[in-house]
C-alpha cells in the first residue's frame, strides 16, 4: 500500500466522524479503522498513533481557519478585497459545523490531559492571532496600535464564542444576523477602534508636553 493522499484523507474523515459520535477518548484506532473500512494496520501505516491522527486533524482544521488571513497577506488586492476575504473566512468558520465540533473536543482534550496537544494548539492559535493582526493592518492601511494584538485576539475569541452558541443550537441569533454585524465591524467598526486606540496612545504624551 502506498502512503497515498487518499488513504490519509479517508482516515481523517473517519476520525472526524468517530469523534463527533463518541468523543475523543472513545475514538480508538480500531474504531477509526472500522469507520474508514480498512484494517487497523492500514491506519498505523499512515499514522504511528491515535495522537498523530489527532494532530493531523488539528493541522487540517487550523490551516482551513487561517487560510483566509494568509490569502489576505499574500494578496495584492485593495483594502476592500482584503476585508471581503476576512468576511469570507469568518462565514466559513461559523458554518463549519463538523470542524467546529472537532475543535472544541480537541481543545477540551488538550486542556484536560494532553500536554503535547496543548502546546500544538497554543502554537496554532498564536499563528492565527499573528495573521489576524497583520491582516487588519493591511486591510485598514494604518499603523498598529499598541493593543493591536489584543484586538486581534479579542476578535478571534468573539468568533469562538459565536461558534459555541451555534454548536449548542441556542437559537440566540442566526448566522446571517451575525454576518450582518461582522460586515459592519469589518467595514468601519474595527478601523474606528484602531484609530481610537492610536489616539489614546498619544494622549499621555500630549499631556506631558503641555505640562
Amino acid at each position: 500500500m502506498s502512503k497515498s493522499k487518499g488513504g490519509k484523507e479517508a482516515i481523517l474523515d473517519a476520525a472526524r466522524k468517530v469523534i463527533a459520535k463518541y468523543g475523543v477518548e472513545k475514538a480508538s484506532v480500531q474504531a477509526i479503522a472500522d469507520e474508514a473500512g480498512m484494517s487497523k494496520g492500514a491506519v498505523y501505516y499512515h499514522y504511528r498513533s491515535k495522537d498523530e491522527v489527532l494532530y493531523a486533524l488539528i493541522d487540517q482544521y487550523l490551516r482551513a481557519a487561517i487560510s483566509p488571513f494568509k490569502l489576505s497577506l499574500i494578496s495584492s488586492g485593495s483594502p476592500e478585497e482584503l476585508k471581503a476575504s476576512l468576511l469570507f473566512g469568518i462565514r466559513q468558520r461559523l458554518e463549519a459545523w463538523e470542524h467546529n465540533q472537532l475543535q472544541f473536543y480537541l481543545t477540551h482534550e488538550a486542556i484536560k490531559s494532553n500536554k503535547d496537544m496543548y502546546d500544538r494548539l497554543g502554537s496554532k492559535y498564536r499563528r492565527w492571532v499573528d495573521m489576524s493582526e497583520q491582516g487588519m493592518s493591511l486591510a485598514y492601511n494604518t499603523k498598529k496600535p499598541r493593543l493591536n494584538r489584543a484586538l486581534a485576539a479579542t476578535i478571534i475569541a468573539a468568533i469562538d464564542g459565536q461558534v459555541i452558541q451555534l454548536l449548542l443550537q441556542s437559537e440566540v441569533v442566526t448566522i446571517e444576523e451575525l454576518m450582518e454585524l461582522w460586515e459592519m465591524l469589518v467595514d468601519t467598526g474595527i478601523e474606528h477602534l484602531m484609530e481610537d486606540l492610536l489616539a489614546r496612545e498619544k494622549q499621555p504624551a500630549a499631556v506631558s508636553a503641555a505640562e
